[in-house]
């Protein structure tokens, strides 16, 4: 009797072919940016949500600030939790900086939504890091010290505008923009600088003085209804306040360019509409509602809050009230 041989399946040549192929593959390894873009995206959104939760979400203050020639004991106290939109750009600082397909999803991820508030208060911390990772040492330091300093309470929206003029691709990124106290005219002009750099805006806040400081050209870019490209505007909010004494009685800011007098102005893709706040210097009106609602067929949400200068007799004369 012959001794019983082991039996062995010899490949066929395809499919030595495709072994070859893999043992090649996994020789050399298989890089994360081959992965599916939603399962590369699932991974920077958890590595993104893991940093934001043991970043710092806080800030620091003090008491005082002591005016020169002045020695006042300070106390540290925490100021306030870091805004949600600064929280996303602080949790991708790292991905940004490994490559160009990270740093897009983290252009992405972060800018969808953008805050510009003005700066209120004149305080700053000689000791407070504009690094908001350096935090800790902060905490370190028992005998705190600052002075009064002046600060431009305009900066955030004048630097936006500068960045996104340069850097046009990082104002497409943006979806949504929201302006906080923001009222004069020379901020009116740096907003709706920003405005034009951001094509595919889809919701925005904006001060109410915009009706009154922007021409027909501006609304016309910032409805975005008639050109072509980009996104048309869905959503837009006017923001009132009563403005300082001194800011109302300035003639600068007394000017009404009226831009919805143009037909150029059309809010025919717009879907929601807000009006929120009560103020007596140039406030919207009657006359305003009429001529928006001349254009916005396509209307679903109008919010009228808080605002005593729009009558009900003024909402009823327009189409936005089905008089049935």
């Amino acid at each position: 009797n012959l001794p019983q041989q082991p039996i062995v399946l010899l490949p066929t040549p395809e499919e030595s072919h495709d072994a070859n192929r893999l043992h090649t593959h996994q020789a050399r390894g298989m890089h994360i940016n081959d992965f599916p873009y939603e399962i590369l995206a699932g991974i920077l959104a958890e590595a993104t949500r893991l940093n934001e939760r043991d970043g710092v979400s806080y800030t620091f203050g003090l008491s005082q600030a002591p005016l020169p020639l002045q020695k006042t004991k300070l106390q540290k106290y925490l100021k306030g939790p870091i805004p949600p939109d600064m929280l996303k750009w602080d949790s991708t600082a790292a991905i940004r900086q490994v490559c160009r397909a990270w740093h897009e999803w983290s252009l992405d991820y972060s800018l969808k939504d953008v805050y510009l508030r003005r700066w209120r208060g004149s305080e700053r911390w000689a000791e407070l890091s504009r690094c908001r990772r350096s935090y800790d040492i902060y905490e370190l330091i028992d005998n705190p010290s600052g002075l009064a300093v002046y600060r431009d309470p305009f900066s955030s929206v004048l630097r936006t505008a500068e960045l996104l003029s340069q850097y046009p691709s990082v104002g497409s990124k943006i979806n949504r923009l929201w302006f906080n106290g923001f009222y004069v005219t020379e901020t009116d002009r740096e907003i709706f600088t920003v405005l034009r750099s951001c094509p595919n805006l889809v919701s925005v806040s904006v001060p109410w003085t915009l009706l009154r400081h922007g021409g027909a050209e501006d609304w016309t870019y910032l409805l975005n209804s008639t050109r072509g490209h980009g996104t048309p505007l869905q959503s837009l909010e006017l923001l009132a306040v009563d403005l300082p004494e001194v800011q109302a009685k300035d003639p600068a800011n007394r000017v009404d360019l009226r831009p919805l007098d143009h037909r150029r102005v059309d809010f025919s893709k717009l879907r929601r509409l807000k009006v929120f706040g009560n103020t007596t210097f140039m406030p919207v009106c009657d006359q305003d509602l009429q001529a928006i609602a001349r254009t916005a067929t396509s209307l679903e949400e109008l919010h009228i809050t808080g605002l005593s200068t729009v009558s009900i007799e003024g909402t009823r004369e327009s189409p936005f009230v089905d008089e049935s």
